[in-house]
């Protein structure tokens, strides 16, 4: 049985301004590279980077964003379990934060990304990473709040799609 082959790397660079006593704007870029070689033609799925979801992109379901523009398509709208992944990633966030009290605090995002295969697959054509991939962007924004005590965090966001890849400019889906 052939093993999979590969390297992988993944790194993110995060950057907090202070805006006087209560706010902060934290930005975060987030860049992932896998490389499959010999017997391999991509990561095995495990390994394989996936973006969407409440640690990602938020206004997205987890899974549900890539491989760069292609979508993919079910006979059953009602059945579609978001399961996209792949050898390239790269995803960025920005935040204002505020606290409004110890405990109480809230925060307004907007969050870019997307995911793209090392290798073109004849199966789903726009999954590989190109010169265009700025345009493949997918995006959101949102608000949350947070109660912070020390033994516990409860989180509430709402965050919806702005930019879709797959659709047509103009309509964010």
């Amino acid at each position: 049985m052939p093993f999979s082959q590969y390297a992988k790397i993944e790194t993110d660079f995060r950057y907090y301004l202070k805006l006087g006593n209560r706010g902060t704007l934290a930005s975060r870029a987030i860049a992932g590279f896998g490389l499959p070689y010999a017997n391999s033609s991509q990561l095995p799925f495990i390994k394989q980077f996936f973006i969407g979801g409440a640690n990602s992109l938020r206004g997205f379901r987890a899974r549900s964003i890539g491989t760069g523009k292609y979508k993919q398509v079910t006979n059953n709208a009602n059945s579609f379990l978001p399961d996209q992944s792949g050898d390239i990633k790269l995803e960025f966030n920005s935040e204002y934060k505020a606290d409004f009290t110890s405990i109480f605090k809230g925060a307004f995002f907007v969050d870019s990304g997307n995911i793209w295969l090392l290798n073109a697959d004849a199966q789903k054509p726009g999954t590989s990473f190109s010169k265009e991939f700025v345009s493949e962007l997918a995006m959101d924004a949102g608000a949350g709040a947070r109660i912070d005590v020390a033994f516990l965090i409860l989180r509430v966001v709402i965050a919806f799609p702005i930019r879709n890849p797959y659709l047509p400019k103009g309509d964010a889906g």
